[in-house]
């Protein structure tokens, strides 16, 4: 019985031990983990009030935008469309106005020189009134695909574009050349010396305010220029004043493709006129000398057969040139032949071997 109990009051004992060592170990382990762990956790718990603070203080302050719908606004991405449809249309006028010049061909010189503005007018009419009156886009705007927007096109804002665009360009040029013809100062000296005196001063006055204001407008024109390449909204200064604004006639989502098939055929053609331009002084030159030695022999070739050596008859009749390059008549030749065997060239003193007749 001895032995049975020490046996059993053992055993809780050494299983005491066994957990004891083993809380002991676990508590050890924690701590070491928990001193090894304590600066992350610091440090997170610091970036987190830091970011709480952060995110209080930035509630006042502005935060950054992207002007995502000036990005997808259809006239943000246009500005070579418009240029392109700009330049179109002046071209498209300038073909305009060669058969319309031509109608004048049969006038008096200096007709359609006159008359130009009245020319330039009336195609800007014509070519305003089919198109933007209509409240259509313009030929080069078509073919790039762009419009006015339709919202803007009223009467009051037509108008005025037209007469911007239009109307003042060409009293413009019709007061500038009136202004600047020589009738002013006839009509003043007819009048008398003062009134003459009287109109050259107003006539100078006006001419001098009208080119401030021209170049004053000029200048206008290229700061718009700049800005239209910085931002690409107007193109000129009338589209500019009046909130002349452009878009896409059929928006779409495919990347546009760029062809440089005509710029390869612009090089090309530039290269060839460059290099026969630097050549054309050269050929010029070669068939200068090659037409002056022709001609210094032509000339001294008609200036022998112009006469004839023997009888000095002008022109030779049937007329024959020799081996050494003298003309004589037929008859003559025959005949100093005929009549003596060692007959010389009456010219030269040569001894000629033969003779032909002159093909003229």
């Amino acid at each position: 019985m001895s032995i049975s109990s020490t046996s059993t009051s053992r055993v809780p004992n050494i299983w005491y031990t066994l957990t004891s060592s083993i809380y002991v170990n676990q508590n050890a382990t924690s701590s070491r983990t928990s001193r090894t762990m304590q600066p992350h956790v610091q440090a997170a718990k610091t970036a987190l009030q830091e970011s709480r603070k952060a995110t209080t203080t930035d509630d006042t302050t502005p935060e950054l935008c992207v002007p995502y719908g000036s990005l997808r606004s259809p006239s943000s991405n246009l500005r070579v469309n418009k240029w392109d449809a700009l330049i179109l249309d002046s071209e498209i006028l300038g073909l305009l106005k060669t058969p319309m010049k031509s109608m004048f061909s049969m006038f008096e010189p200096g007709v359609v020189d006159r008359i130009k503005p009245e020319i330039d007018a009336l195609l800007g009419i014509l070519l305003f009134a089919f198109s933007t009156g209509l409240g259509r886009p313009t030929p080069g705007m078509k073919l790039e695909n762009i419009r006015y927007a339709p919202h803007l096109l009223t009467r009051r804002r037509v108008g005025a574009f037209f007469l911007l665009s239009v109307g003042v360009p060409y009293v413009w040029k019709r007061l500038f050349r009136y202004l600047s013809s020589a009738r002013w100062t006839a009509r003043g000296a007819a009048a008398g010396n003062d009134t003459s005196d009287n109109g050259q001063n107003s006539r100078e006055q006006v001419l001098a305010v009208m080119k401030k204001l021209e170049t004053l407008v000029i200048t206008c024109q290229f700061v718009n220029l700049l800005v239209f390449l910085r931002k690409g909204t107007y193109r000129s200064l009338p589209e500019r004043c009046l909130g002349m604004k452009m878009e896409s006639i059929a928006p779409s989502t495919a990347p546009r493709s760029i062809n440089f098939e005509y710029m390869t055929r612009q090089l090309l053609w530039d290269g060839l006129m460059e290099f026969g331009n630097f050549m054309l002084p050269f050929l010029t030159w070669s068939s200068l000398h090659t037409s002056a030695a022709l001609q210094g022999r032509s000339s001294s070739l008609d200036a022998r057969s112009s006469q004839c050596c023997l009888c000095g008859i002008s022109p030779p009749q049937t007329p024959y040139i020799t081996s050494c390059k003298h003309v004589y008549c037929y008859y003559c030749l025959q005949t100093a032949v005929a009549t003596e065997d060692d007959f010389a060239c009456v010219a030269c003193g040569v001894r000629f071997d033969s003779s032909q007749r002159l093909r003229a």
